[in-house]
């Protein structure tokens, strides 16, 4: 059964904030999920099996003036 009197461009305008809410959570979950997807497998890996790390830069120390 269903309400004998609707109003459906009201209905689909009192809607309208919670399914644009829905849209942008749906999008940004996947993002995240992509983001982590790609940066998970982006690692570089040794022969041995083990990640890479590059040594930082070394710099001259500071000296007081």
């Amino acid at each position: 059964m269903s309400a004998p009197d609707t109003n459906t461009p009201k209905e689909a305008r009192r809607h309208r904030p919670a399914l644009i809410g829905i849209a942008v959570a749906l999008v940004l979950g996947a993002l995240f999920f992509l983001t982590n997807l790609f940066n998970a497998t982006d690692d570089e890996i040794d022969p041995d099996g083990g990640p890479q790390v590059t040594p930082p830069e070394a710099t001259a120390p500071a000296t007081p003036q």
